[in-house]
């Protein structure tokens, strides 16, 4: 059931924390369908606070929360201690580093706002982050109602969501970038969400589950993230909307077979990066020029499960030899421990998390 809205621009009085003095609430309270939507809308301290399922985002104003290039401050559940009720209508949240205090239009809605924040604490808190490089969720950091990207005059079938300094999720792929380039400077980290793709990689770990079962094999899927490098902006949007195909790796030797490649070091990864053209810079910011002649490569999820060295004389994956349903590897490599290249064998097998934008230039 919708919560009414106050009105718009109602102003209200609290106590700031660190100086007792007393400080003005601008009541915004817009967004509201807490059940339906996951997120809601209010103020602190003349700033705008939008909250969803995973974390908050403190911004100058109401336009800053959609714009990407905006300065704005995220912070993620697992940096909040608890959340508290006060006084008439106001309840506190209290981060490792500071305290807030909100002041909603109504008691209902404070202990709606309440509860919203302190189950999303519960779920969020509970992920694992050092393990996020092994774990195979490709939708832990995923956003609510993204618009779709915008591209030559048309709309494409992914979102590209700006991943903010200073937040879990970019520590954890900026480090793993720098492990093979910590000279050059990271420009953005942009995480592609595309449902379609998300639902057939799902489908392929189904029937690999299934073709596992039927093997009455004791291997088991694994995901690991990877590097892919493409040689024009044309070929990013088009990994974004249509995955990364395997028919598209059969142009050049092939060394190891048939099929996508992969690195598990960007720097290799790197030297076939593409470069940023203002068409694509128009389409991810809204001040193009800072990214054109930008590079490019993504970070992708790839589900392995038998590999084995391929070979580019016999192309194609060769079948698993104690294998009783005759399953062929589902990948390649140039060696089997510790690869430095890997090739996926179907279309599905993997997934583009992540466009990363990054200069040679400091």
């Amino acid at each position: 059931m919708p919560v009414k809205k106050s009105t718009k621009g109602q102003s209200k009085t609290g106590v700031d924390v660190k100086t007792n003095r007393t400080v003005e609430h601008k009541i915004l309270d817009e967004a509201v369908e807490l059940q339906s939507k996951k997120f809601f809308i209010t103020s602190w301290k003349g700033r705008i606070i939008r909250i969803t399922c995973n974390h908050f985002i403190v911004a100058k104003n109401r336009e800053d929360l959609s714009n990407p290039e905006a300065d704005v401050k995220i912070f993620p559940f697992n940096d909040i201690l608890n959340v508290t009720n006060d006084d008439d209508r106001v309840f506190r949240l209290k981060t490792a580093s500071s305290e807030m205090i909100f002041r909603a239009a109504n008691n209902n809605r404070r202990d709606a706002c309440i509860k919203f924040l302190q189950s999303s604490m519960e779920t969020f808190t509970a992920k694992d982050y050092t393990s996020f490089m092994q774990r195979d969720d490709i939708t832990r950091y995923w956003e609510q109602n993204l618009p779709l990207l915008q591209h030559k005059s048309r709309t494409t079938s992914f979102a590209l969501s700006k991943v903010y300094k200073d937040t879990e999720e970019w520590k954890l792929v900026s480090d793993r970038f720098f492990q093979g380039l910590p000279q050059v400077s990271l420009v953005r980290i942009m995480r592609v969400q595309n449902k379609e793709l998300l639902s057939r990689t799902r489908k392929y770990l189904e029937m690999m589950q299934q073709r596992l079962k039927a093997d009455e094999s004791r291997q088991s899927l694994a995901s690991d993230l990877v590097w892919h490098g493409c040689k024009t902006s044309a070929n990013v949007i088009s990994i974004a909307e249509k995955g990364l195909l395997v028919h598209a790796g059969q142009d050049g030797v092939n060394q190891y077979g048939k099929g996508c490649y992969f690195a598990t070091c960007s720097d290799l990864a790197a030297r076939f990066a593409a470069t940023v053209d203002e068409d694509l810079a128009k389409s991810l910011a809204v001040h193009p020029a800072r990214l054109v002649g930008c590079k490019m490569i993504f970070l992708a999820t790839l589900f392995v499960c038998d590999v084995t060295v391929g070979d580019h004389v016999e192309g194609s994956a060769p079948v698993i030899p104690e294998s009783r349903t005759k399953r062929r590897f589902d990948t390649l490599a140039d060696k089997v421990d510790k690869p430095t290249i890997l090739v996926s064998t179907s279309d599905a097998q993997s997934y583009p998390s992540y466009l990363i934008l990054f200069s040679s230039s400091g």
